[in-house]
């Protein structure tokens, strides 16, 4: 792990694999730092399965703001662009408010997806302006911002309103280009990279992932898929993990013991790809952590303290 400051990238990404305890760590670096949580993991934002899809506990979401788990409905079909977006828009939220938006996922393909559209080296939102500019019509706005920084113009899509009044806003804000303010590197002595992953032994992940599978069944998730499959499941929600080792279980054709072994061997196998994936990552810092130590939390969280300015 380096051991010189980098700058603050907004959102900050945290990731890892499934069960190295990134919703933990998440709480610890929020609360130090004024933040909120955002969930940057696709299969996570399905409402009625939290146990199956490992949600933050009631009692992490009580300690900090959570946001965009457990929101959409099981039958609604969204793709993983429009996941982006939403996942942007709502960083784009927090960050004007003042607050360090925190994007958690095991999913490092969509940490990459999240943060490549988001533009944050930026100035606050301005409601007297912002105001001003939505009272337009959108052709008058994308003549302004055409006018005043033709490379965003270029960039964004001149077709969504939202986009075409954030661009103005920035330039009319800063009295610069938004594009300039985009590009603008932060002042460091390396480029910054956008956060960091939870680097966690391989028979340490295999032993934690193999207690929240049995969690799991103790915890009640085969109520809770009965419940959903009551309501009926999307094609998206079919393919979430688990899914169809609890439904053998359910249908009589696997043991509670034999559905137990099967999600871990699964959740083990999806474990290993995403590590490989970190591994590669070269825009993430790999944090050693060991989830099971005493103050592991505390200690992970005071680490990417000092990874980053946060003045």
């Amino acid at each position: 792990m380096p051991d010189c400051l980098y700058s603050l990238p907004v959102p900050l990404l945290l990731g890892g694999a499934t069960a190295t305890g990134k919703s933990d760590v998440a709480v610890a670096l929020a609360l130090a730092v004024d933040g909120e949580i955002v969930n940057g993991d696709p299969f996570q934002m399905w409402a009625g399965v939290p146990i199956l899809t490992a949600q933050p506990a009631p009692e992490q979401s009580r300690r900090v703001p959570h946001h965009l788990y457990g929101f959409a409905r099981p039958g609604e079909e969204r793709n993983a662009a429009g996941f982006a977006g939403i996942v942007r828009e709502k960083c784009e939220r927090i960050a004007a408010t003042g607050r360090l938006p925190i994007v958690v996922s095991g999913s490092g393909l969509y940490l990459r997806a999240i943060a490549g559209g988001l533009d944050m080296d930026i100035p606050a939102s301005d409601p007297e302006v912002r105001a001003g500019l939505e009272s337009r019509s959108l052709a008058d706005l994308v003549d302004e911002l055409t006018r005043l920084d033709p490379e965003e113009a270029a960039r964004i899509d001149l077709r969504n309103p939202r986009r075409v009044v954030r661009a103005l806003e920035i330039c009319l804000v800063s009295g610069k280009r938004a594009s300039t303010l985009r590009k603008r590197q932060h002042d460091s002595l390396k480029p910054s990279p956008a956060g960091v992953w939870l680097d966690v032994g391989r028979d340490m992940l295999r032993d934690r992932i193999a207690r929240r599978c049995q969690w799991m069944f103790e915890a009640g998730v085969l109520t809770e898929v009965e419940q959903l499959d009551c309501v009926g499941a999307g094609e998206a929600v079919d393919r979430t993990l688990g899914l169809r080792e609890v439904r053998a279980c359910l249908r009589g054709e696997a043991t509670r013991a034999e559905a137990t072994a099967a999600l871990t061997s699964a959740t083990w196998r999806l474990a290993k790809r995403q590590r490989t994936w970190f591994r590669k990552a070269n825009d993430l810092i790999a944090l050693p952590y060991v989830p099971d130590a005493e103050n592991a939390v505390r200690q992970a969280a005071e680490a990417i303290l000092r990874l980053f300015r946060f003045s």
